[in-house]
């Protein structure tokens, strides 16, 4: 049997834990179905949301493991692997930098709000965990949340019911 790509990301991700020391899949399995249930509800066709779920999946495997772009090509498609680029934030790059990157492309908004999503809950955290460097943390998750918001309220018009 054939290992999925769930699979595999998991194997990847295997011995790592999230900044709230959970298994660090469980945030890849967090951002990849929150973006394929956001483009869901914007209409996006059945190729684009597969793909915004591909690519939470794998949104950190460039920047956060050894995993090359070949070995990423070799599990998903060619679509997935570009909007993965997109979505690495390269060490030479400021923060702002790599946000402006992001921000002109439909797809890797979705991902990187269903990303930037569970980064901002505090409540993923044990309460004695909550302190308030991390409050502010989380704050400016929100921040950026929001400013990923109104991007894609503006590519729709302000009309997505």
């Amino acid at each position: 049997m054939e290992e999925t790509l769930e699979q595999w990301v998991r194997s990847r991700f295997a011995d790592r834990k999230d900044h709230a020391g959970k298994p660090y899949y469980g945030h890849c399995d967090f951002v990849a179905n929150f973006a394929c249930q956001y483009a869901r509800a914007l209409g996006l066709s059945d190729r684009d949301v597969d793909t915004v779920y591909q690519a939470g999946l794998c949104h950190d495997l460039l920047e956060d493991t050894d995993v090359t772009e070949v070995e990423l090509l070799s599990r998903t498609s060619q679509d997935v692997v570009k909007l993965v680029k997109v979505l690495t934030h390269l060490s030479t790059d400021s923060y702002e930098d790599y946000f402006e990157k992001i921000l002109p492309n439909r797809l890797a908004v979705i991902v990187k709000l269903a990303d930037t999503t569970h980064n901002a809950m505090v409540t993923r955290f044990d309460e004695t965990e909550r302190t308030e460097a991390l409050k502010d943390g989380c704050l400016a998750y929100s921040r950026r949340l929001l400013r990923l918001q109104h991007r894609i309220m503006t590519w729709y018009g302000g009309d997505i019911s």
